[in-house]
Formats: C-alpha cells, sequence, structure tokens
C-alpha cells in the first residue's frame, strides 16, 4: 500500500509490505537525499521485488547548479581530470604571486595580476587556494595561502548540469590563457559545440556574451575545458547570468 504522494519537501510516502491476508506493516518512508519543494517526488511509483523507482516529474524543473560559484563548490557541475580538483578559487589569488611561473612571453609576465572576480569566487585553473568549505564558504582554507598555486600541468573539463535556453543571452566572465583550441568555455546544444570563448593570455577577465535565441527551447550545457600544461594552459572564469531564469533539461530527442 502507497499513500498518496505530497508535493511538499518532507517524506513524500509511505511503502508498506503485505504480511498476511488482513496484515500489513510499515517499513520505511521514502524521501529524496536532494529533497525540493514542489517536485513531485512520489507522482509515479513501480515496485518489482525488492526495487522500487520513484518519479519526481518536476525535478527537472530547476538546476541546483552554482553559475556564479559563490556557494564555494562545484554544486551542479561534472568534473573530469585533475584540473578543477581545488576550484573554485579564494579571492583573486594571483594578485599574491609576484611572477607567473608558467609564462614565456614578456609582454604578458602576469605579474600580480588583478583578476576582475565578481563575489569571492572564481574558476582558475592554475591556482590552488580553495575555500574553506561549504560550512565556512565566506573564508579561504587556512592550508593554502595568497599566491598558493598549482601551475599549469593539471587538465581537465568542468561541465554543468543540462538547462532549457528559454532566452536571448547568456554573459560570463573569462580569461587566463588564450589558446582558443585547448583553453576555454564552451556552449553546448544537445550535445554539440556551438559557441567557444577564451582568454587573452593574461589573468584579468573579460566580458563575454553568447547570443542563444536560435537555440530557443533547446537543451543545453557549459563546458569549461583546460586540455593544456603549455605555458598560459589554463582558465579563469566567473559569473555565467542569463536573462531568463534557467530551467532544467535533458539531453534526449
Amino acid at each position: 500500500n502507497i499513500s498518496t504522494p505530497w508535493t511538499g519537501g518532507g517524506p513524500q510516502f509511505l511503502v508498506e509490505r503485505f504480511a498476511t491476508v488482513d496484515d500489513w506493516r510499515q517499513l520505511t518512508a521514502l524521501q529524496a537525499n536532494d529533497k525540493e519543494s514542489a517536485t513531485r517526488f512520489g507522482d509515479k511509483v513501480d515496485i518489482d521485488l525488492d526495487s522500487i523507482v520513484v518519479g519526481a516529474p518536476q525535478a527537472s524543473a530547476r538546476t541546483l547548479t552554482t553559475w556564479d560559484f559563490e556557494t564555494g563548490d562545484l554544486i551542479g557541475w561534472y568534473k573530469t581530470g585533475a584540473a578543477f580538483d581545488y576550484q573554485p578559487t579564494w579571492g583573486d589569488n594571483p594578485t599574491g604571486r609576484s611572477v607567473y611561473s608558467g609564462i614565456g612571453d614578456r609582454r604578458s609576465h602576469g605579474a600580480r595580476q588583478q583578476t576582475g572576480l565578481q563575489g569571492r569566487y572564481f574558476i582558475g585553473t592554475f591556482e590552488l587556494r580553495p575555500g574553506a568549505g561549504r560550512d565556512d564558504y565566506h573564508n579561504p582554507h587556512p592550508s593554502y595561502p595568497l599566491g598558493n598555486h598549482q601551475g599549469d600541468g593539471p587538465q581537465g573539463t568542468l561541465t554543468s548540469q543540462t538547462f532549457v535556453i528559454e532566452g536571448e543571452r547568456i554573459d560570463f566572465l573569462v580569461g587566463g590563457g588564450c589558446d582558443h583550441l585547448r583553453v576555454y568555455a564552451e556552449l553546448l546544444v544537445d550535445g554539440i559545440g556551438v559557441a567557444r570563448a577564451t582568454g587573452q593570455c593574461a589573468e584579468r577577465m573579460h566580458a563575454v556574451t553568447w547570443e542563444v535565441g536560435l537555440f530557443y527551447g533547446r537543451a543545453a550545457q557549459i563546458r569549461i575545458v583546460d586540455a593544456s600544461s603549455s605555458n598560459w594552459g589554463h582558465i579563469n572564469v566567473d559569473s555565467f547570468t542569463f536573462d531568463w531564469v534557467v530551467q532544467g533539461g535533458n539531453m534526449e530527442g
């Protein structure tokens, strides 16, 4: 027996097991570990022996992604490789590095450059200065002083949750390396790259706008790529903003 689903944020329904013809007993109350209100968790249920599949048709109505990284973590992003292991970076960390050790171009020596980050955090794959954790995200981790860095060696990708394009533009900041084939931010629509932006071989980030109206109603993701260990082989990114309320989607169809 399964009780009527409830669309709030608490337990959604109860599961009971048949013991005798007239005897049922409650086993447990099921609840999503990432519970959110109005997800309609329990709207559909399928039971097969010891397995239960629970539907939540509105669970993808909103992404849980941190678009400005001010949560101090990478919630809503999937990472590969090692480049993003200590991201996001707390504070304007390049101002604590007297010399950018990966530089080979004297025209852009990188000494104590400001990034122009918005808020406390940004993505900077050269840096190694994370926050103190979700319970103390307002502060840097005490083990990583200002200027601490991992260099250009690590590589990897960081890909957002899927969202539905329901507006005209996406704005953000990008800096770091200037190799658009190896260090860049990319917009994926239905899994295919349709726009890309990179830095200017300077830690300072500049504003970028992607015009996305052509892809209205399509499923999209943002992917940040660091596929270089050469000079300026890193990427800085911050503050993705949308001219609509971002909702979830899927990559099917």
